[in-house]
């Protein structure tokens, strides 16, 4: 058993992916079949990230739309068979863990129902990556309440940072200029941002 937060977190979410009600449920797929005109207006460079990519429906989704897409996640077999067979140089796969990733550099940046499940030590480092390598802007849509599918999957809550709305624009803020949030549901919180000049 290691004590390395970041292969402990791993190991946990490869064995939630093995779970088929897990996989049914895409957040970032949802989001962007729901808002596909909001997204085309918002993100008029090129390049696209999905932080937190899961199984990659999501991010096949921008692909087809036109974007060249980089998917990012700390656990390879999340991603969606039918996904990995899509993988181009429009369409690529980075195996990285949030807070320690590197090398990423797009216009834009997708990060859905993603941050609540960064332990709370590590939320303002996940941030600080996501904005070094974004260009331009991107959208945070994060889940204010606790989960159920860890208990039911293995036995654990996976939403390990269960905030506010008011904390987590504080602590977006604190390295994007946020330049509007709703919260489409009383369980989720939208934030769009911009990257923060210097």
């Amino acid at each position: 058993m290691t004590n390395d937060l970041a292969a402990i977190e791993r190991e946990k979410y490869e064995r939630v992916w093995g779970f088929d009600v897990y996989r049914d449920y895409s957040p970032a797929e949802k989001f962007v079949k729901r808002n596909p005109s909001f997204v085309r207006g918002l993100f008029t460079g090129t390049t696209v990230a999905e932080y937190g990519s899961g199984t990659g429906r999501g991010s096949l989704l921008l692909h087809d739309m036109g974007y060249v897409v980089t998917m990012v996640d700390h656990c390879d077999n999340a991603l969606d068979e039918a996904v990995r067979g899509r993988l181009s140089e429009q369409l690529t796969f980075s195996h990285q863990n949030l807070w320690l990733m590197e090398g990423i550099e797009t216009d834009h940046f997708i990060c859905i129902d993603v941050m609540e499940h960064i332990p709370p030590e590590k939320v303002e480092a996940v941030l600080a990556a996501i904005a070094s390598q974004t260009r331009d802007n991107g959208v945070f849509e994060i889940c204010v309440v606790p989960d159920n599918l860890g208990r039911v999957t293995i036995g654990q809550p996976l939403h390990l940072s269960v905030l506010s709305p008011d904390v987590w624009i504080a602590l977006v803020e604190a390295h994007f200029v946020v330049e509007k949030y709703s919260q489409p549901s009383p369980t989720s919180l939208t934030i769009v941002v911009k990257k923060r000049l210097h």
